[in-house]
Formats: C-alpha cells, structure tokens, sequence
C-alpha cells in the first residue's frame, strides 16, 4: 500500500495572551481548557485522537502523531488514531514492552527524540522524512491506558518543553479515559 505523506504544517509564530494564565510550558492554559471542551463527554479513541491533534499540532514540532490505546483483551496497545494516512497499519497491535511505545506502555516513561526507525518500519520513517519521536504515557493510576506517540522530521526536534505538554495532554486522555470507562475508577483506586 502506498504511504501518503502528511501535509506539512506552516509554522507561524504564536502569541500568547499576556493576561491568560500560561503553564510552566509557556503554553497558555486556555489550550487545555479548549482541549477539554471540545471533547465529547466519553470520546471514542478516534475523537479523542482527532481532539489532540486539532489542539496540539501548533505546539509541537511533530509532522505525524498516533494515539495507542491499551486492549486488555490482547495485552497490546491499538493504534486509535493516526494523523496520517499509511503511518501504521489500521489493524496494529503493538506489545506491550516491544518498540519506542510499547517500552513507553511497560515503564510510564517518556521517551523524547529517539530515532523514528526504531518504531516505524524504514520504508515509512523513510518515505515519510520522519527522524524523530516523542511518547509519553497517559495513566489511570499506576495503569498506562495509551500513549501519545508524535513523529517529526527534524532531528532532535523535541524540548523538555515540548515533552511537557504532550505529558499534560496525557493528563487529559487519562481523564476521558475514566469518563468512557467508569470502572477504570475502582481499578485506578
């Protein structure tokens, strides 16, 4: 199957609302207070995915991102959503401890500017230009229920800041995690 790259992304330069209150990102809060709100009130994996990525895209150096979910079924995570076309397979499952994500999954560590080539097969990571990966971990207690997984063209194109902010959209993915799955609470307990 043919991969289609992603569009690339004009960066333009951001103003930040000098009154806004602004995480210790620099990241205006407003962002994750519009993130919340435009998720539903149990998003599906693909909205919420679709959420991030609508809202995170002009923060983050990232050309691609894909939402892994954890399938308790399989023991494995899902890709939920992709931003791009032929990125990973529609039917992957990735496990647990296998890979950049999968490592992210069995630890709850990030993992900021490891090669590409290491999660994604050459001929993707290749055709695509994409050098450079940012995962990080969204838990339900000690649980990692999925892991935001971004791709970027540059080389070491992530900062410690920009692996805050994918930490805190963690944040907001472990919280519709919980409204989608109410006995996620007991566990997490």
């Amino acid at each position: 199957s043919e991969v289609t790259p992603p569009e690339p992304r004009e960066s333009s330069p951001r103003t930040i609302d000098p009154v806004a209150p602004v995480t210790t990102t620099g990241l205006p809060l407003r962002s994750f207070y519009d993130l919340g709100r435009a998720l539903p009130s149990s998003p599906s994996p693909r909205q919420l995915g679709e959420a991030l990525w609508e809202h995170l895209a002009t923060h983050l150096p990232a050309s691609a991102f894909v939402l892994y979910t954890y399938d308790v079924q399989t023991h494995a995570l899902v890709a939920g959503f992709c931003s791009a076309e032929g990125l990973v397979a529609p039917d992957v499952r990735v496990p647990i401890g296998e890979g950049l994500t999968g490592w992210v999954a069995a630890t709850g560590r990030s993992v900021v500017n490891s090669d590409a080539r290491l999660e994604l097969p050459d001929g993707v990571s290749a055709s695509l230009g994409l050098t450079s990966t940012l995962a990080v971990p969204a838990r339900v207690g000690e649980q990692v229920s999925a892991v935001l997984t971004f791709y970027a063209r540059e080389v070491d194109a992530f900062t410690p800041a920009h692996c805050q902010v994918a930490e805190a959209a963690a944040e907001v993915v472990a919280s519709a995690h919980l409204r989608a799955t109410p006995s996620a609470v007991a566990k997490a307990a």
